[in-house]
């Protein structure tokens, strides 16, 4: 967090329905394409608890998915939210390929005391979980 300017975290926040292929804040495209892969994470429609995972960095996908998967997380496709197009956040980086996540709004709500801004502040173990599995899968 130290290394992205509040004021970017805040605008990145309140962002409603922005496509990921459409997005053009200069200091993240930059940030974008001086990384080795990116990966975004967005929040999607649906009421089970499930992450669509996404993007052209085909092995780190999998990686993600069966690590997800592994630790009890269910993870689907949808089309249209797969992070397919060259063009997206996620595959700006330098192998033009990333990961994209979505939450579905079932996954977020049982990650946080609820959905408002203060009480995204307060986590669940589920939310712990899911940290956990990105945390020790992600090649950093």
């Amino acid at each position: 967090r130290d290394s992205v300017p509040d004021r970017l975290l805040v605008r990145l926040t309140e962002l409603r329905l922005l496509a990921s292929t459409r997005f053009d804040e200069p200091r993240a495209l930059q940030l974008a394409q001086e990384s080795d892969w990116v990966m975004t994470i967005h929040g999607c429609s649906g009421k089970d608890a499930t992450i669509l995972v996404g993007g052209l960095h085909t092995p780190l996908v999998c990686r993600i998915r069966d690590s997800l998967s592994s630790a009890g997380f269910r993870v689907d496709t949808r089309s249209g939210l797969q992070g397919l197009n060259p063009q997206n956040l996620c595959n700006l980086g330098r192998s033009a390929g990333g990961v994209q996540l979505e939450l579905s709004s079932g996954l977020r709500r049982a990650m946080f005391l609820n959905l408002t801004r203060s009480g995204r502040r307060l986590t669940t173990a589920i939310f712990s979980r899911f940290v956990a599995v990105l945390t020790s899968t992600l090649p950093c």
